[in-house]
């Protein structure tokens, strides 16, 4: 009856052992993958903290007076006071334009030959 009471005894210690290093191996990998969960997280957390510097960084730009000036410029044609306006007939503005039509594409090859022989 002892012998039985001993194997019983071994028998049940046998299986919370088990049974603990079973939930502890669970718990590791349980840890392991909230590590890697943190990680991905903690790189996800500083390129939206890049972006968000980005965006703080346009919208002073946009509130500031120099974006204002540029906007007058281009949207209305509005300058400072000490800007000069050029007007220049329709003649003068077709020879400051070069269509692409006339430009000839030569290989670099032929415009360096060109460039050293003319």
């Amino acid at each position: 009856m002892n012998k039985i009471k001993i194997i019983i005894l071994f028998l049940i210690l046998a299986v919370v052992v088990i049974s603990a290093t079973v939930n502890v191996s669970r718990q590791f990998s349980v840890l392991a993958e909230a590590k890697k969960t943190n990680n991905n997280l903690l790189i996800k957390v500083n390129e939206l903290t890049e972006i968000n510097n980005d965006l703080i960084d346009k919208v002073a730009y946009a509130s500031s007076s120099a974006y204002l000036e540029e906007a007058a410029r281009d949207k209305f044609g509005l300058g400072s006071e000490n800007d000069v306006w050029l007007e220049l007939s329709p003649e003068q503005k077709n020879e400051a334009v070069i269509p692409t039509d006339l430009v000839e594409n030569e290989p670099k090859f032929q415009q360096w030959f060109d460039l050293f022989t003319k």
